[in-house]
C-alpha cells in the first residue's frame, strides 16, 4: 500500500491528473477538460448543460490541463506533442496554437493571471517541482519558489495579488498542505490544517474562497471543501460521495465542477457540478473514458 500510495503521489505530481484553476469573474461559458475517450488524451469543451461537446485539440499526443484565459479568448494546457510535456496556448476554438515552453523539464500545471500577460506552472528545471512564472509569449521566465519540497497545482488569485499552490511534504505519504505566495515570491503562508491531505485548489471568481479535493488515498471517501482565502472556515461540500478532486468555480460563483471517481484508484472519473453550500450535485458529463481536469469559461 504504501508503495501504491508512493506512485499515485508522484503520478499526481508529474501531471496525470489536471489542476484546478480560478474562475475569473465573467458570464458562464464553456467547460474545458481533459478525457481519453478515444484513447488518447484530448482537450475537450462541453456546454454546461453537458451538451456539444467538442474536442478542441484532436492530436495523438496527450493533452490537458485546459485553463481559459481571463477574457475566456486563450486556452493554456500541457501537451508532449514535441516529446517532451510542454506549455502551450490556442484559441478557445482550438485554433491558433502556440508554444510556451520548450525545456528538457518537465512543466505542467499551467495558469494565467488576471490580466492575461502571464502563466504560472511548476517545473522540475532546478531539481524539485518549484513554482515559475513565464510571459504568455514565452519570454521573461522566473522562478517563484524555492524550497526543500515539491510545490504543485499553481492557481493565481483574480487580482492577481496571490498566488495558491499545495505543498508536497513527502511522496511516500503524500502529506500535502495549501499554501499562498505573493506574485512577487514573498511572504509564503500555510492555509490548511494537518488535519486534511489537500490538493487542486482554486480560488472563487471574486477572490475570497478557495475550494480544493482530499487526496487520502487510504480513506473510503474524499470530499471537496471549501474555506475563506485565509484558511478559516473549512467545510466538506461532498459528504460520503465517493472520491472527488480537482474543483473549479463557475464564473459567476454559484456552482462548482469537479471529477467524481467511485474508487480510491481516481480512474475513470466523471464530472459533476455542485452548489458552493453542498446542494444540488449533479452530473455534468460522463465518457466511456476517464474525463477530468475541468475550467470554466469566463465570458465578457
Amino acid at each position: 500500500m504504501k508503495a501504491a500510495i508512493a506512485l499515485l503521489g508522484l503520478a499526481l505530481l508529474i501531471g496525470l491528473t489536471s489542476a484546478a484553476q480560478a474562475a475569473f469573474p465573467g458570464r458562464n461559458g464553456d467547460i474545458a477538460f481533459a478525457s481519453d475517450q478515444t484513447g488518447d488524451l484530448e482537450v475537450y469543451a462541453v456546454h454546461p448543460d453537458g451538451t456539444g461537446v467538442v474536442n478542441l485539440t484532436q492530436n495523438p499526443a496527450q493533452d490537458y490541463n485546459p485553463d481559459y484565459s481571463p477574457n475566456g479568448r486563450r486556452i493554456v494546457f500541457n501537451s508532449d506533442r514535441t516529446g517532451n510535456h510542454e506549455i502551450w496556448t490556442m484559441n478557445a476554438n482550438g485554433t491558433g496554437l502556440r508554444q510556451v515552453t520548450d525545456d528538457p523539464a518537465v512543466d505542467r500545471y499551467p495558469a494565467w493571471s488576471p490580466d492575461g500577460r502571464h502563466i504560472v506552472f511548476n517545473s522540475d528545471r532546478s531539481g524539485n517541482f518549484h513554482l515559475y512564472v513565464i510571459n504568455a509569449d514565452g519570454g521573461g521566465l522566473r522562478q517563484l519558489t524555492d524550497s526543500a519540497e515539491h510545490e504543485a497545482y499553481p492557481d493565481w488569485s483574480p487580482r492577481g495579488d496571490l498566488i495558491a499552490f499545495t505543498k508536497i511534504f513527502d511522496l511516500n505519504t503524500f502529506e500535502t498542505a495549501i499554501y499562498t505566495v505573493r506574485a512577487d515570491g514573498s511572504h509564503v503562508r500555510r492555509l490548511t490544517p494537518s488535519t486534511v491531505n489537500p490538493l487542486l485548489q482554486a480560488f472563487s471568481p471574486n477572490g475570497q474562497r478557495i475550494a480544493f479535493g482530499n487526496g487520502c488515498f487510504s480513506c473510503e471517501t474524499n470530499d471537496i471543501y471549501v474555506m475563506n482565502k485565509n484558511g478559516n472556515h473549512l467545510r466538506a461540500i461532498t459528504n460520503d460521495f465517493g472520491h472527488n478532486l480537482n474543483p473549479d468555480w463557475s464564473p459567476d460563483g454559484q456552482k462548482i465542477v469537479f471529477d467524481h471517481y467511485e474508487t480510491v484508484d481516481f480512474y475513470p472519473g466523471d464530472l459533476y457540478t455542485i452548489n458552493p453550500d453542498g446542494s444540488g450535485t449533479t452530473q455534468l458529463y460522463a465518457s466511456p473514458g476517464d474525463d477530468w481536469g475541468a475550467n470554466w469559461q469566463p465570458l465578457r
